[in-house]
């Protein structure tokens, strides 16, 4: 199970975070920079980009040479700042919830964003959490016949 900070804002509720490398920071950077609301880190990851493009001359229309210094430079930071974002990425977004006000609860073993939440509000309300053969479930559903109504 991966780790989770649960965090808590007095009027927005709970908000999850993964510990650890952040997929899809790596694979959708610039999307997820956005979504996560990240914009010192976009505008500094777009600013370096657009220097070192500007600085080999950019590469469209051309080979890549093994032997340029500046192409390879451009290389290494093509590949790095995807790289950042990924082992920073979570770091990131927990320090901007905190700036933000958000409260850390604690830091849990969970599968899930959502799981670690649901753990997270059953501690504070001192309820037992129901498991169904899937996971952790979180309200009664009739049509599930093996799941026990709470009363």
């Amino acid at each position: 199970m991966r780790q989770h900070k649960v965090y808590k804002h007095e009027t927005k509720g709970y908000y999850a975070v993964k510990v650890g490398f952040s997929w899809y920071g790596f694979f959708f950077n610039v999307f997820w920079l956005i979504f996560k609301s990240l914009f010192f880190w976009l505008s500094f990851s777009i600013i370096v980009l657009t220097i070192f493009v500007g600085f080999s001359d950019g590469l469209v229309g051309k080979a890549l040479s093994l032997y340029s210094t500046k192409d390879w430079s451009l290389v290494i930071v093509f590949i790095s700042i995807p790289l950042l974002i990924g082992f920073k990425g979570n770091k990131w977004v927990s320090r901007n919830l905190e700036n933000k006000d958000y409260k850390l609860i604690q830091t849990l073993p969970a599968a899930s964003k959502k799981e670690a939440i649901i753990l997270t509000q059953n501690e504070k309300s001192n309820q037992k959490p129901t498991f169904a053969a899937w996971g952790l479930q979180d309200s009664y559903q009739p049509a599930h016949r093996h799941i026990e109504k709470e009363k």
